[in-house]
């Protein structure tokens, strides 16, 4: 029987099958405890799992549930670093997925979002330019489509 999320992610890990990882979650987000625990083990664990899973999917070329783990995985993610990789990682899929453009243009605006708060946050701003270009493209080909008022 599984009494912490060390536990459940030691036999995620040892079993390594996507499930497994999946149990991780489950675990924490049924035990009210773990769901509760604010710890930066509890939250490494987390993201490690939802990166797991996002990449079990991205390897089976099911981009948009890899897309949707990966976006959990952001939120636990706290180095800027990390978040930037995973911010790439999310445009990269998005361009995999077979999406309508509109749809395409509206998460590209997301994620542009999150990244450019990240490179402000760490006075980047040759990089809050570049990202904000895109965004700037996502939002004209929004109002093209006539989604963007």
């Amino acid at each position: 029987m599984t009494k912490n999320i060390v536990d459940a992610y030691r036999k995620a890990v040892n079993e390594y099958e996507k499930d497994s990882f999946h149990d991780v979650i489950s675990f924490c987000e049924n035990d009210k405890k773990c769901n509760e625990d604010n710890s930066l083990k509890k939250n490494v664990l987390m993201f490690w799992s939802y990166k797991k899973i996002a990449t079990f999917y991205e390897k089976g070329k099911k981009y948009r549930q890899a897309y949707e783990f990966w976006q959990k995985a952001f939120v636990f993610a706290k180095k800027y670093e990390t978040k930037i990789k995973i911010g790439h990682k999310l445009l990269e899929l998005i361009n995999k997925m077979r999406l309508p453009m509109a749809e395409k243009a509206v998460e590209i605006i997301k994620i542009t979002g999150y990244m450019q708060k990240e490179y402000e946050l760490k006075g980047n701003k040759e990089s809050v330019l570049r990202i904000s270009k895109l965004q700037d493209a996502a939002e004209k080909l929004l109002k093209k489509s006539g989604t963007l008022h």
